[in-house]
């Protein structure tokens, strides 16, 4: 398994760094970006082409205005390694307009697509093999800074969920585009990271040390909680949809279990 590190600051500040999660070992520096990189994430598997089925591709977004697709290598099978990494840019994703400065990505349920929010507010989906625009979301009037897709109801359809430097949280669907619902500011601060869990749940946290949890099928927030002293810096959800890990800038990681309408801190 691989991870992905951006540096922010320094003589790394444009670079990625690619880190053996069983190792502990730093494998590779990505190079590339032209501005600081300000997101990334690793997708497993594919649908085909590029990163297909079983290879696992790098994302990476910055204020160059681009998202860049890196080769992260392909399953190794019954070893449990990883082989064939070649960490080459196979792709560049150009955002339009001259402030569209990438501040998030979110790739789609299937790998094929990915998510992107911009500070200038815009928020598109674009093809990861073709590295064609397919659809734009308009809504947000400031910087998005937080973005997640994921399942939400009973059919299947997957969603996507954006938040905002005014503190608002919105929810698309992500086939086409159209806003289901947009959610009242309940933080005195921007939003800084975003997560959809069980079906019908919002959680977020926000540089004003909060995270909430929202009922997104009522477009209530059922619980706040000051997570962290400092502001949220981040969020993830943990693979059995229980439980949210956040971290803070006063330099501590929670873990919060969330059942229904109870967070409580684990």
């Amino acid at each position: 398994m691989r991870a992905l590190v951006a540096h922010r600051i320094g003589q790394w500040e444009h670079c990625l760094k690619v880190w053996s999660v069983g190792r502990l070992q730093c494998e590779a520096t990505l190079t590339g970006h032209k501005s600081t990189v300000t997101c990334c994430c690793v997708r497993e598997g594919g649908r085909g082409g590029v990163g297909a089925a079983g290879g696992t591709l790098g994302l990476s977004g910055s204020e160059d205005r681009t998202v860049r697709v890196w080769d992260l290598g392909r399953s190794g099978g019954g070893g449990g390694g990883s082989v064939a990494a070649s960490y080459a840019c196979l792709r560049t994703l150009k955002m339009g307009g001259a402030t569209a400065k990438v501040s998030s990505i979110a790739p789609s349920a299937d790998h094929g697509h990915v998510a992107v929010g911009c500070r200038d507010g815009s928020v598109g989906t674009w093809d990861i093999e073709t590295g064609a625009r397919l659809l734009a979301f308009t809504g947000h009037e400031s910087a998005v800074t937080c973005i997640a897709s994921g399942v939400f109801d009973v059919n299947g359809r997957e969603y996507l969920l954006s938040g905002d430097g005014d503190g608002e949280l919105h929810l698309w669907d992500l086939r086409t585009a159209l806003p289901i619902c947009a959610l009242a500011q309940q933080h005195d601060a921007k939003l800084t990271c975003c997560s959809l869990f069980q079906g019908k749940f919002a959680f977020c946290g926000s540089a004003d040390g909060s995270s909430t949890v929202w009922n997104l099928l009522t477009g209530k927030c059922v619980k706040r909680v000051e997570a962290h002293a400092k502001g949220v810096t981040c969020a993830a959800l943990h693979p059995n949809n229980k439980s949210v890990v956040t971290g803070g800038i006063d330099r501590i990681v929670k873990i919060w279990g969330v059942q229904d309408e109870v967070v409580a801190l684990v």
